[in-house]
């Protein structure tokens, strides 16, 4: 098992993207793998790739916030471990 952290961000601001996934990249061991422009895709990413952590903007277009619900974990679950859903 690797200790990397594989992260999805989603934002509907292309340069706030750029700019968060800058940021993580000084953790060696933060990884994006994958980025959204809005809430319907980063819920669908989020099932389909398995990020242990979603940094989600809460005001994005097509926000996914009426289809998740706090303590909701289940769309960000690898190996066994329940992902985290966090709204900036």
């Amino acid at each position: 098992m690797t200790n990397e952290i594989r992260i999805l961000v989603a934002d509907d601001f292309e340069d706030w993207r750029v700019r968060i996934r800058e940021l993580l990249s000084f953790r060696p061991a933060w990884r994006v793998v994958a980025e959204a422009a809005d809430g319907l895709e980063a819920v669908q990413k989020a099932a389909e790739l398995q990020p242990d952590v979603v940094l989600l903007d809460i005001q994005t277009r097509r926000s996914c916030v009426p289809l998740w619900k706090p303590g909701q974990k289940h769309l960000c679950k690898r190996r066994g471990r329940p992902g985290n859903f966090y709204l900036l």
